[in-house]
């Protein structure tokens, strides 16, 4: 009985510690085919990469948890294999210093696979970084949720063009992009070499927090299509993307519904077939004129009256009943002033309701700084055909509160997916003090100043607003003049403010200081080594040529007007001495040194973030002096400047002198008069978007 017992007890032992997960720490490099499996949750401590030889398998009902500002680098290949009710768990170890996610990087055969897969407070949970190459990118039944950057969440970038010769596909298909402050950006709709097949999934509740309601960039799903003699291989059906919004402020006018975005130079897309909300009002909520204010001509023919059932479960329209009868209600609307309100909600498949008894009214509480909740009791209940059907009593209450809004019901459909959140009423405190800037939004005293929504896609498009930036300029400059026969370069910096004045024009002014050196080091029948200090103020005109942007990089070319204070300088038993005052050739008067030039060039500007642009430009400076290296006509007698302005000035008028091979008088050219100076610069320049 005794030994009977101690089995028993052994056995149950364990079976405790088989089912007791274990920890593993993940960081570093795989060389190899990984797997991680459901009886281990995965800690991914620093950047780790997955080599192009090797493939990482995560199967159902695995957790991995990301270390702050942590990624997964893919070279080779990805397989998240979640089930429909064993889904793969992918998030951060602490929500408040959150990790990156996954990253496809490199050029490679093997597949990327994900289904059934949660990601959630993560910073950036997947990226196909530009010049990537997959031949096949799977991605289903998966949700992206709580993803609070304010930047892209889900980025697929530019296929490389090694290859070229070869076609890729990409599918992305049937998943959830509920409740984030963050956007998907596809960058490759016009690369003939990749089709993309997005098709079935929901876009809806996401909340982008930024006063630019008139960027593209900022939509919930935004498309760069530049169309250079490529086709659009996207296919985009059956979508639902609907109840977005861009919030810059505490009050309703400083929320829009903005679902779609789209930025390049093509001629048309597509957006037929997909669902956008009320067909009425689906041209509204689209925005596409950051670089042109005419193309891409976004063609809504053709667009679904309401939700695809294909979609996963989500609320597709409200309406209200008043005395006019029942009329729709809007994520931009305010609630009637009534003190009873009846509600008609449409789900776009069969659900289960999580819970109707009660609903719950959501607001922040100005005094305690925190969010209160009331709740109403769920009367006249009825349900048809997908359609929810109730009334609220005595909701009266709630009027005198500007800063909330009823939550409707959450359902969950036969794949285990629950709805996104819902809303009406004014939900920007709850979402600020969400986002933790309430404080900030509630101090500002700033206005927001609202684009023209677009009137009708027929019409043309409002234009783009002017962006204000500065920078900074640095690099190098070479001199071309009357002594150069020995080439110096020598370091140029620059500070600059930038100011767009139309989508392809660009106004820049810039303070900047090099030193041009003239050298002759190698003649040493005139032995010149000039150094000059200059420091201009430049003002350019640029034209961006958009039309060309390609991997975000934009050419442009300038031409403007220069201001300029130069001051020759040589040495002279190791001091300097300004050589304008010596009259070094003689002159009757001195030459000016404050000149007038034209600044005239091309360069290359490419969008590094959503505020940050890298330069390079190459300018040449047109002057109209031929004295910035102080030498442009013949030799002085050297006896006269000796006995009449001293050693010093008849040592600079003729410095080959110093050589006792050339100790006599020279009445050759000294330099060119007819040839006026220029000189060059090549610099790399870094700005940011400031307004």
């Amino acid at each position: 009985m005794i030994k009977k017992r101690i089995s028993i007890l052994a056995v149950l032992v364990l079976l405790a510690l088989n089912s007791k997960s274990q920890e593993k720490h993940i960081s570093g490099f795989i060389d190899k085919d990984i797997i991680f499996s459901s009886d281990t949750s995965y800690f991914i401590d620093f950047h780790t990469r997955v080599s192009s030889n090797a493939t990482l398998t995560i199967l159902p009902n695995t957790k991995l948890f990301f270390a702050s500002g942590a990624a997964i680098i893919i070279d080779g290949g990805l397989q998240i294999l979640g089930k429909q009710e064993q889904v793969v768990s992918i998030t951060s170890l602490d929500k408040d210093f959150q990790g990156i996610g996954f990253v496809i990087s490199g050029h490679n055969d093997r597949l990327i696979n994900i289904k059934y897969c949660h990601f959630e407070e993560l910073l950036m949970p997947l990226s196909f970084k530009d010049d990537w190459y997959r031949k096949q990118v799977r991605i289903e039944h998966s949700v992206f949720r709580y993803i609070q950057s304010g930047k892209e969440a889900i980025y697929i970038g530019f296929l490389s063009q090694l290859y070229t010769d070869f076609t890729a596909s990409l599918t992305f298909s049937n998943n959830n992009f509920i409740e984030n402050n963050a956007t998907i950006y596809i960058a490759s709709t016009n690369d003939d070499a990749l089709q993309i097949n997005f098709n079935s999934n929901l876009i809806q509740s996401n909340c982008i927090l930024d006063k630019e309601m008139a960027n593209p960039l900022n939509a919930a799903l935004t498309c760069f299509y530049n169309q250079i003699d490529n086709a659009n291989n996207m296919l985009l059906v059956n979508n639902s993307i609907s109840n977005n919004i861009i919030l810059s402020g505490i009050n309703k006018e400083n929320k829009i519904e903005i679902n779609f975005g789209i930025h390049g130079s093509g001629e048309s897309f597509h957006l037929s077939n997909n669902f956008l909300g009320n067909t009425k009002r689906a041209n509204t909520t689209l925005i596409h004129f950051l670089q042109n204010n005419k193309l891409p001509l976004v063609l809504l023919s053709n667009l679904q009256k309401q939700a695809s059932s294909l979609v996963h479960a989500h609320i597709w329209k409200v309406e209200i009943k008043s005395e006019m009868g029942w009329k729709e209600f809007f994520i931009t609307d305010s609630l009637p002033i009534t003190k009873d309100i009846h509600l008609r909600v449409y789900y776009n498949r069969a659900v289960d309701f999580l819970d109707l008894k009660q609903i719950e009214f959501v607001h922040y509480d100005t005094e305690k700084d925190t969010l209160s909740s009331i709740f109403f009791a769920i009367e006249n209940l009825s349900i048809q055909e997908n359609i929810l059907e109730f009334k609220l009593q005595n909701i009266a209450k709630v009027h005198a509160m500007d800063n909330g809004a009823f939550i409707l019901p959450f359902a969950k459909d036969n794949e285990g997916f629950i709805s996104p959140n819902y809303s009406l009423g004014n939900y920007n405190k709850v979402i600020l003090f969400k986002e933790g800037v309430i404080k900030e939004y509630l101090q500002s005293k700033e206005e927001l100043i609202l684009v023209e929504r677009i009137p009708s896609i027929d019409n043309e498009i409002t234009t783009t607003k002017n962006t204000l930036s500065i920078g900074t300029s640095f690099g190098g400059s070479l001199f071309s003049g009357d002594v150069n026969s020995t080439i110096k370069s020598a370091p140029y910096f620059g500070l600059f403010m930038s100011s767009t004045l139309s989508p392809e024009i660009l106004l820049k002014a810039e303070l900047a200081t090099t030193t041009l050196s003239s050298i002759t080091q190698d003649d040493l029948s005139k032995n010149f080594n000039i150094s000059t200090d200059v420091t201009m103020l430049n003002l350019t005109l640029s034209y961006q040529l958009n039309r060309l942007t390609f991997v975000k990089i934009k050419p442009h070319f300038f031409i403007g007007a220069s201001v300029f204070h130069f001051q020759p300088k040589g040495v002279y038993k190791g001091y300097y001495h300004d050589l304008k005052p010596l009259k070094t050739e003689g002159q009757e008067e001195e030459y000016t040194l404050n000149q007038f030039a034209i600044p005239i060039g091309f360069g290359f500007k490419r969008v590094i973030s959503k505020n940050f642009n890298l330069g390079l430009d190459f300018t040449l400076h047109k002057v109209f002096t031929d004295y910035l290296d102080d030498v442009s006509g013949v030799y002085a007698d050297y006896e006269n400047i000796l006995s009449e302005q001293g050693k010093i000035a008849a040592h600079f008028s003729d410095p080959s002198r110093t050589n006792m091979a050339y100790d006599y008088q020279k009445n050759g050219e000294r330099g060119n008069t007819y040839n006026k100076d220029n000189f060059y610069s090549i610099l790399l320049s870094i700005s940011k978007t400031i307004r």
